[in-house]
This record gives structure tokens, sequence and C-alpha cells, in this order.
């Protein structure tokens, strides 16, 4: 089962499924639209969880949470303040930073930018469990670009 909102990553997702030669349920959707028929084994959230406000993904987290199945397990990666993109721009009142002309290929992104500490607090508030977490860190650009996530791996209680 996959869910996004952008018709162009439903389209890539379905094309690599088919040259993999696997059997796939794509759907296009909101997340905040989205329902299943039945509970999930995993979810994996790969890139979307910095993308939202705080209250935003507080009830993200929730909703995935439930839509687990007792036993079940989700990973998900968030970017960290030590992204040296994280201070180019204007913490706005949602907790998103909105990136300015400091960082050029980043311009009019919003990101929310989180220590360790408080993604454990959000993962923990919206009912799992963490079983894993890591963080990684990657250079680009000649490396003059540092880019930094905590990625958490969660089970839901059951």
């Amino acid at each position: 089962m996959g869910l996004d909102v952008s018709e162009d990553a439903i389209a890539a997702a379905r094309g690599f499924c088919q040259a993999a030669g696997i059997d796939s349920e794509l759907m296009l959707s909101a997340f905040e639209a989205a329902e299943f028929e039945s509970p999930l084994d995993v979810i994996l959230a790969c890139g979307v969880m910095y993308l939202q406000p705080i209250q935003e993904l507080k009830l993200q987290l929730k909703r995935c949470s439930d839509w687990l199945r007792p036993g079940g397990a989700m990973w998900a990666n968030f970017r960290h303040p030590d992204t040296s993109f994280s201070k180019s721009g204007v913490l706005r009142p949602d907790g998103l930073v909105e990136i300015d002309e400091r960082s050029p290929q980043h311009a009019g992104g919003r990101f929310l930018f989180l220590e360790r500490d408080q993604i454990l607090e959000l993962v923990g508030e919206a009912g799992f469990e963490v079983f894993n977490s890591e963080r990684t860190e990657l250079w680009r650009n000649a490396n003059t670009e540092r880019h930094v996530w905590e990625a958490v791996w969660l089970r839901r209680p059951g």
C-alpha cells in the first residue's frame, strides 16, 4: 500500500513496483483523508514528517499509530537542527523554518527541525515505543551543505 498526494509520485512508484515485479496498491490521497480497510503491518514515512507544522505532525503520528495493528512497526526520519540550512530562514509560529535566499537551493521551503529528545517525546505521546534510532549525516555540494536526520524505528504496543 502506498499513499501520496502527488500524481507524479504515484506514477513513479507504480513504475518502480512494476519493474521490480511487486504487486502494490497505490492511493492518491491527502494523508488526512486516507482510510484503510484493515490495520497496517508497517508504515514507512521517508522525507515527509519534517514538512509538517508541529501540531499537524502530532496528529499525523497519532493517526499512524492508530492505522497500525498492535505490534505493527513504523520507520520515520526527521530533520535535525544541525542541518546547515536550518538557520537560513525565519522561524514561523507553527514551528516550521521558512528558508530564505541564504540557502538558494532550499529557498521558499518550509522545514521542521527537531532534536532527538523532541522526536522521542512526540512519538511517545502518539503511543509508540521506540526500538531503535540513529542519526545520519550527509555532506553534499562539495562538502559545503550538511544534512542531518534522526531516524526512528517505532512499534505500536500490543
